[in-house]
C-alpha cells in the first residue's frame, strides 16, 4: 500500500472557505443529493471522497448525501446523464470525453494526482506478454466498456503501435470482483484495475505489473505527462442553478483533503523523529 500517499490532492488552494457551514453561510439551493460512485468506494483513488463521507464533512456543509456505488465509472456517468443522480464520482477524463459528445459536465473537485490505473498480466502469461504490444489477440479484464480502465489500456496499445481493437475486453467491475476474476477466471490474460485489488493480486503472486499509473514516473510513462485522477462532477446546468450547493460540495472535499494532508505531515514527522 505504498501508493496511498500519492492520492493526496492537487487543488487545495483553488477551493472555498475552510470553515464548516454556519448561520451566515449562503442558503443551499438543494440540500439532499445523490452521488453516483464509479466503482468500489474502497479504491485508493477515492480516499478523499471516502474521508469526506465518513468524517461527515458533507453534513457540516448542510448536505445530506446518498452515495450509490456502481460497478464502473461508465455506469455512474450514465446515472448522472440520465438524471438519477445530481453528482457523479469518477475519472476526470469523463468530463472531457463527454464534451466531445456535446454533453457539458463540470469537474467540481479534482482530488487525485495520479490516475491509479495499473495494467497487470497473469503470472503464468508473463513470459509471453512482455510488452504492451504483446496484448494483441489477448483477453483483458476492464471495469466496463468506455471506462477509464479500458481507455488506459487502449491508449497504451495505440502508443505501442498495436490497435486497441486487436484485443478482447471483458467487463469484470472493480475491487474484490476484479481480483477474483483474475485469480479464478482463466480466460483473462491481463487486467486493468486499481488498488487495493492490484496490490492484492501482485502481493499474492497472481499477477505481474506491465504499466503503472500510481506514481509520477509511471503516469508520465503511460500518458506522456500529468493526468488527473478522480473528481466529483455535475452537469453544467446544475452547477449554474445551484452555485451555493456546488460550493458546499467543494468545501466538503477540501476539508477531507486537508485532513489527509495533516495526516501525512504527522506521519512524516513521526518517522523523522523516530
Amino acid at each position: 500500500m505504498k501508493h496511498v500517499l500519492a492520492i493526496l490532492a492537487v487543488g487545495l488552494a483553488m477551493l472555498g472557505a475552510n470553515s464548516p457551514a454556519s448561520a451566515d453561510s449562503p442558503a443551499l439551493e438543494k440540500k439532499s443529493l445523490t452521488i453516483a460512485v464509479g466503482g468500489s468506494i474502497s479504491q485508493m483513488n477515492k480516499v478523499a471522497y471516502f474521508v469526506a463521507l465518513n468524517r461527515k464533512y458533507f453534513e457540516q456543509e448542510g448536505l445530506t448525501i446518498e452515495s450509490n456505488a456502481f460497478a464502473s465509472g461508465t455506469a455512474a456517468l450514465q446515472s448522472l446523464i440520465g438524471g438519477s443522480a445530481e453528482v457523479a464520482e469518477g475519472a476526470y477524463e469523463h468530463t472531457l470525453r463527454m464534451q466531445a459528445k456535446g454533453i457539458n459536465i463540470t469537474c467540481l473537485v479534482p482530488y487525485g494526482r495520479y490516475p491509479g490505473n495499473v495494467l497487470v498480466v497473469r503470472k503464468s502469461e508473463a513470459g509471453k506478454i512482455k510488452t504492451v504490444a504483446d496484448l494483441k489477440g489477448k483477453k483483458i479484464g476492464i471495469s466496463a466498456p468506455g471506462s477509464s480502465t479500458q481507455n488506459f489500456v487502449a491508449g497504451l496499445m495505440e502508443r505501442a503501435g498495436a490497435s486497441w481493437k486487436d484485443a478482447s475486453y471483458i467487463s469484470i467491475g472493480t475491487g474484490p470482483s476484479a481480483a477474483a476474476a483474475m485469480k479464478t477466471g482463466g480466460e483473462l490474460d491481463a487486467l486493468v484495475n486499481l488498488d487495493p485489488a492490484i496490490s492484492a493480486l501482485v502481493d499474492g503472486g497472481d499477477a505481474v505489473v506491465l504499466s503503472d499509473s500510481r506514481t509520477e514516473e509511471g503516469t508520465k510513462q503511460a500518458f506522456g505527462g500529468g493526468y488527473l485522477s478522480d473528481c466529483l462532477m455535475v452537469k453544467n446546468d446544475f452547477a449554474k442553478a445551484n452555485p451555493n450547493t456546488v460550493q458546499a460540495i467543494a468545501n466538503a472535499l477540501m476539508h477531507a483533503m486537508q485532513w489527509l494532508k495533516n495526516c501525512f505531515h504527522r506521519r512524516h514527522n513521526q518517522v523523522a523523529t523516530s
